[in-house]
């Protein structure tokens, strides 16, 4: 056996190694489309939204553009987190941190 064989099947907090590594290929993708929805498709969304008479869409972009990368940071980390078998206790805790963030940016 390889030795990162090893530490991928060695088994840590309920976790195996490659469950950790799953979840870190998937906070590192959802960083990365997130990213590309910051830059590119609000950015879309914004030359869109001149373009119509209504102000309600100019709003929604501009609560788009105000969000910050904690929001975005928060978002790849919950999700990827759902790929580990965690206690209940600390799902709850990430729900409601989850929630704290995402309102403190929304609300800024």
């Amino acid at each position: 056996m390889v030795w990162h064989e090893q530490y991928l099947a060695q088994m840590y907090w309920g976790n195996t190694g490659q469950e950790y590594v799953k979840a870190l290929l998937i906070f590192i993708l959802l960083i990365l489309v997130l990213w590309i929805f910051k830059k590119i498709i609000i950015l879309q969304l914004h030359q869109l939204s001149k373009k119509t008479k209504t102000d309600l869409d100019d709003y929604a972009v501009k609560i788009l553009q105000g969000l910050g990368w904690p929001f975005y940071l928060q978002i790849a980390f919950n999700f990827s987190v759902r790929a580990l078998q965690l206690a209940p206790i600390l799902k709850s805790i990430l729900d409601y941190a989850l929630l704290i963030v995402q309102s403190k940016e929304i609300l800024r």
